[in-house]
């Protein structure tokens, strides 16, 4: 090992080859951490270069570009910056993406670790970074994965013994954009990874990464890969806010030549607040009920279809307060339902309230077995089965169960 130089907040250091660069961080992190903050400071970085293939990043940039064919990036042409509606939630990631995008690798947002639940937009912006790259710099070869895809090729490479032309062929890329990081759960993975990582980072290419949580919350994470993770820009992408919910969903509309009454856009506004995908999913199956079942698109359909397909999460539900709901719709009383009674009426409000209570609830079939008089965990997963069957075919009685299931959020 010996110096190499020291630019802006990186400290540079030859090796001989990787393994000596993984065996020096596996075993002496602590001690060169210590030495380095105290001769330079706490913020900066140590990156290990090879000797033997050293190049300078517009002489290996060069060579490249002249030699490197064309490969499909693997965006998704729908996901746009234009597309991509902004927002107070969303407002930093975007611009960031757009900076980046003009000039990917130049600057001090490398790379750019975007984090949200599932369904607030990651995976529209980081395409819309790759996309928006392309038209500005059609030359760079830009590539878009998934993590699970990632790990397949990775595994599918092992076993063919073609290691080295993965490896290759992801150090060659100018932008390497990889969605849903948080599946690197194996060592090997993340090792592959992490040498690619600083071959791009190294020599000035784009990384982006997509994730579900912020690296600060990773398990099974290697610490090395995290603190590669924190070296450029991080910013999150919030659940989106009521007027973006609202742009949103004008938007769809207007795209997809639709009309919907404002009380039943106002509705679902003030009623899904989740995630952007959640929003699409709703107007799809608005749409969906008012072909099906031959009706309007009006608010009493909005509230049936919110409270099958959003997550009750704003209350509590109890067991309890299902089967009182159901009791309650059904004009029946809770100590016959809890009883042995075979009446037609009340084996419908026994598995009705079973299924429920499974739907909204953590409870196990044997435990809603306990709770319903004592009934075996087989009854409660018959009863189940039997709602599922009915809400399939009986259009009256599909009804009549999302009007208890609208009852259950009031």
């Amino acid at each position: 090992m010996e110096y190499a130089h020291f630019s802006g907040d990186r400290l540079t250091l030859y090796v001989p080859n990787r393994i000596v660069a993984d065996y020096i961080e596996g075993h002496f992190a602590k001690e060169l951490k210590k030495s380095i903050t105290s001769t330079f400071g706490p913020e900066i970085q140590l990156v290990f270069q090879i000797k033997s293939t050293v190049e300078t990043p517009d002489e290996e940039n060069s060579h490249r570009n002249n030699s490197a064919p064309r490969i499909d990036s693997h965006l998704n042409e729908n996901f746009t910056m234009e597309s991509f509606l902004e927002g107070t939630s969303n407002k930093t990631a975007r611009s960031v993406g757009k900076a980046i995008a003009k000039n990917p690798g130049k600057m001090a947002f490398n790379p750019f670790f975007v984090y949200g639940s599932s369904g607030v937009g990651k995976t529209h912006l980081i395409n819309a970074i790759g996309l928006k790259t392309l038209e500005l710099h059609p030359e760079k070869r830009v590539l878009y994965i998934p993590a699970h895809l990632f790990k397949v090729q990775f595994s599918e490479a092992a076993v063919t013994n073609k290691l080295n032309d993965f490896i290759h062929f992801y150090q060659s890329i100018d932008v390497l954009i990889i969605d849903d990081i948080q599946e690197f759960t194996t060592a090997k993975t993340q090792q592959a990874f992490f040498h690619i990582f600083n071959h791009l980072h190294l020599n000035g290419r784009q990384i982006i990464i997509s994730s579900d949580r912020e690296p600060a919350k990773f398990e099974g994470i290697e610490e090395r890969m995290l603190s590669r993770f924190n070296s450029g820009i991080t910013a999150e992408i919030e659940r989106p806010d009521i007027a973006l919910r609202r742009a949103f969903i004008q938007a769809k509309l207007r795209r997809d030549g639709l009309r919907f009454p404002k009380e039943v856009v106002d509705y679902i506004v003030n009623h899904v607040e989740s995630s952007v995908r959640e929003l699409q999913g709703i107007i799809n199956s608005l749409m969906a009920y008012s072909v099906v079942d031959d009706c309007n698109i009006n608010l009493e359909l909005a509230e049936r279809v919110v409270a099958r397909a959003v997550n009750l999460e704003k209350r509590e539900l109890s067991p309890e307060s299902i089967l009182q709901s159901v009791c309650k719709n059904k004009k029946v009383k809770v100590r016959d339902v809890l009883s042995k009674e075979r009446k037609q009426p009340i084996v419908l409000a026994r598995q009705l309230a079973m299924y429920l209570i499974h739907k909204y609830t953590q409870v196990s079939y044997a435990e809603i077995g306990r709770i319903m008089g004592k009934k075996d965990h087989t009854t409660v997963l018959h009863a189940c089965d039997r709602i599922k069957k009915r809400l399939a075919t009986d259009k009256d009685f599909r009804k009549e169960v999302e009007e208890i299931e609208v009852s259950l959020k009031k």
